[in-house]
This record gives structure tokens, C-alpha cells and sequence, in this order.
């Protein structure tokens, strides 16, 4: 796992404009719509055209860096490529997380799984973040995913990245909870209630 410093060494010099990705997309959208079809578009059709806006933002900038920034797609995901690390692009909650259910190519992703044919070695996400009424972006992050955890995310803004703080102790995930066993339901039997069974403490 890329720490948080180290990914803020290799980013820095692009901070201002992996902001400016999702900060102009979302303008964009507003901008570029017509009202009357955005009181119509739900959450998921405004996510989509930021995302799409994004890409298209995404594309500008490898065209001015050369080599230094590559794209990459691979199926339903696309991001950058920069000196050995692989930003997917995503909206999130305050948590740094998607509310999305992931697929399984987003699972080995955020498991750190390389990404076949791209030259990184850790898979980060330029996430952003909206208000509670989703109707202004307050952040713009990079979070290091970790299966179903964050392992660390940092802010940018203004041009500039600004190291998170996190406490000691991480979220765990949640064991998965086996499916219910349903049988056919038994009737005219009573199961006694045994003495030691009344008696016995529970020290569980």
C-alpha cells in the first residue's frame, strides 16, 4: 500500500488539475444543460454526465502532458495513469466511500489488483463530494481504497493538496451474513423446555 505522503509527493504537481476535473464537470453540467431538462435528469443521469464530462476533462490534460499522463479504459472504467498510479474517478459520501454497488471489476480495483495492460502498481480514485442537498460540490478528494475501506484520502483544493487526518483505529468490514435457511414449518411438535436449560447462566 502507497502512503498518503508518498501519493501527495507524486500528485502534487498535478493537484491543480485533477481538481479541476470534476469542479469544471459539474459546472458544465449546470451550465450546459438547459433548465428544463435538469428538472427532469435524477441523481444517477447527473452522475453519469459528470463522470462523462470528467473523462472528457481528463482527456484535455493528457493531451497537454505528453507522456507523463496516460488514460486508460477498460470496460465501464476509465481514468489516468501517473507515474504508477491508477485513478478511477467516482462520486462519493462524506466518507470518501460510493453508494454504488460495486461490480467485480470495481472490487479488484479497490483490492488493489493491478490493472491488466496499465502502468501502475496502486489504484487510487479522484472522488468527489456534494452538499446534503447534492446541489453544490463541497470537495474534491484522492482516496486510497482498501476492499471495503479507506485506508487514507486527502483534500484538494485551490491547486494544493492537504494531508487528511485520520484516527488510529481503521473500520473493519462487516463479516457477510450467511442467506436464512427456510424449511417447511412443523407443526403438532413441542419441544420441552429441560431443566439445566432454565437454570444455565449465561456468561456469553
Amino acid at each position: 500500500m502507497i502512503g498518503q505522503q508518498d501519493a501527495l509527493q507524486i500528485l502534487d504537481s498535478h493537484a491543480e488539475a485533477l481538481y479541476s476535473i470534476p469542479m469544471e464537470a459539474w459546472d458544465q453540467y449546470h451550465a450546459e444543460t438547459p433548465q428544463s431538462l435538469l428538472v427532469h435528469y435524477c441523481a444517477r443521469t447527473r452522475a453519469s454526465a459528470v463522470h462523462n464530462l470528467m473523462v472528457a476533462n481528463a482527456a484535455r490534460y493528457v493531451a497537454k502532458c505528453g507522456n507523463a499522463v496516460q488514460m486508460f479504459e477498460r470496460r465501464q472504467m476509465v481514468g489516468l495513469a501517473i507515474d504508477g498510479l491508477a485513478i478511477r474517478f467516482k462520486k462519493a459520501d462524506e466518507d470518501s466511500r460510493s453508494k454504488n454497488q460495486p461490480t467485480l471489476q470495481v472490487q479488484r480495483f479497490r483490492n488493489q489488483v493491478p490493472v491488466i495492460g496499465v502502468p501502475a502498481t496502486h489504484n487510487l480514485e479522484l472522488v468527489y463530494v456534494l452538499n446534503e442537498h447534492e446541489t453544490e460540490m463541497l470537495e474534491v478528494r484522492v482516496a486510497h481504497p482498501s476492499g471495503d475501506n479507506i485506508a487514507w484520502w486527502f483534500r484538494l483544493r485551490g491547486g494544493r493538496a492537504e494531508p487528511g487526518v485520520f484516527d488510529i483505529f481503521q473500520p473493519q468490514p462487516h463479516a457477510p451474513i450467511a442467506p436464512a435457511k427456510i424449511g417447511p414449518k412443523k407443526t403438532g411438535e413441542v419441544i420441552p423446555l429441560r431443566k439445566e436449560d432454565g437454570n444455565k447462566d449465561d456468561k456469553s
